[in-house]
């Protein structure tokens, strides 16, 4: 299970890849089956069982993992979403995001890639060095990566 966070009219959702063509919105997917089941709250039951951003779904940890695959195993490629709403996108038509935008903090490990060390000619330290980014540095994948001469 590829876990990915996606946008679609400028609104950022988590989702599942499937078959590397098509991205599942797991929050849609277990709302409607609540409502063809007749649930009268399956939007507050889909966003707490399965939340719509990804550091909500994360929180749920492998509960909400087993979850979403089992609500992958029970909709097909056909199944509609309520009101016609799309619960599978095909990756064209949508934007893949970073998975997390707004993480808390971001720490990062130097020399943590021996090619780099070894291509830059550096001494391996005793140590890794610890050191942080600022969550403006986070990018998707299909993003450029902006490089700032100083």
């Amino acid at each position: 299970m590829r876990l990915v966070t996606f946008e679609t009219n400028g609104i950022a959702r988590v989702g599942v890849m499937v078959n590397d063509k098509k991205i599942l919105d797991l929050n849609f997917a277990y709302m409607s089956m609540l409502r063809e089941e007749g649930e009268l709250a399956a939007k507050e039951i889909a966003d707490a069982m399965l939340p719509s951003d990804m550091k909500g779904f994360l929180r749920r940890g492998d509960k909400g993992l087993e979850f979403a695959k089992s609500i992958i195993t029970k909709v097909s490629e056909d199944t509609k979403g309520l009101n016609g709403r799309k619960i599978f996108y095909d990756l064209n038509d949508v934007k893949l995001c970073a998975p997390i935008s707004n993480p808390d903090k971001i720490i990062c490990l130097s020399h943590n890639y021996t090619d780099f060390i070894e291509r830059t000619g550096v001494p391996v330290p005793p140590v890794p060095r610890i050191f942080s980014k600022f969550s403006n540095s986070i990018c998707g994948p299909q993003d450029p990566i902006i490089k700032l001469l100083l």
